[in-house]
């Protein structure tokens, strides 16, 4: 007899024998001279814990792997699963000096922190360029039209930004 009260009250994973199926439950089946060539260093996932799917009373998975080592020049299956990417450094080039309010009006409409201002002595500012690297060229600078002559944007062609995530 089933105690249905307590079995309703346990985790399903207590309930269920191997209801989460993981890489490190798949075995390996040796073809041909496999087994002599792997000897010393089997066959097996890097990565014993990752879920392959998790199964409900009656189900079953027959699964077949196949294994080929390639590279993401030959196809993109192949790439690292990790995104890279790279951008040109940003050359931002104040042509003429933005001072006073219109260097503060300069610093809060850039929304990546681009601009800073810089007191150059009796309470005078001027808007700089603190981190060009922080561009990405949204032109919200150059929007104004009491900017659209005073800066430059463009990029530097050999000063490459790599990001690997």
């Amino acid at each position: 007899n089933i105690d249905r009260k307590r079995l309703e009250s346990l985790p399903v994973e207590e309930v269920y024998d191997n209801i989460t199926i993981y890489s490190g439950d798949l075995i390996w089946e040796p073809l041909g001279n496999q087994a002599t060539t792997f000897a010393e260093n089997p066959v097996a996932p890097v990565h014993d814990k990752i879920i392959i799917a998790k199964l409900r009373e009656n189900q079953e998975i027959q699964l077949e792997c196949i294994c080929v080592k390639g590279i993401g020049k030959t196809h993109a299956k192949w790439s690292p699963v990790s995104t890279a990417y790279y951008r040109l450094m940003p050359d931002i080039e104040i042509k003429e000096d933005i001072l006073g309010e219109q260097a503060q009006q300069l610093v809060n409409i850039c929304p990546t922190g681009v601009y800073d201002i810089e007191d150059y002595g009796k309470n005078k500012v001027r808007a700089i360029v603190k981190n060009p690297g922080n561009c990405t060229m949204c032109r919200e600078c150059i929007r104004p039209e009491e900017f659209k002559e005073k800066i430059e944007l463009g990029k530097v062609r050999d000063h490459f930004i790599f990001t690997i995530e």
